[in-house]
């Protein structure tokens, strides 16, 4: 399926893929200043708590944030 048949999200999140590790990584990075809390992630994804609790866990280090300035540049976090 062709990019343009497939929104740029989703092509990313197939392709590198935990698409709900990726669907939180894209919350946060389009919310910079914002503390979120696990209540609100789970109310503002389609993720079960459990699964959002084991995910954040794994996008608190440095190469998160390499990739996070990936997805401002490529235009994910529209």
């Amino acid at each position: 399926m062709k990019l343009e048949e497939r929104g740029l999200a989703e092509v990313v999140e197939l392709g590198i893929g935990s698409t709900a590790k990726l669907k939180i990584l894209r919350l946060m990075v389009r919310n910079p200043d914002h503390a979120f809390t696990m209540y609100e992630l789970e109310r503002r994804t389609p993720l079960k708590a459990v699964d959002i609790r084991r995910h954040v866990t794994n996008l608190e280090n440095e190469l998160v944030k390499h990739l996070a300035e990936f997805f401002r540049k490529i235009g994910y976090t529209r």
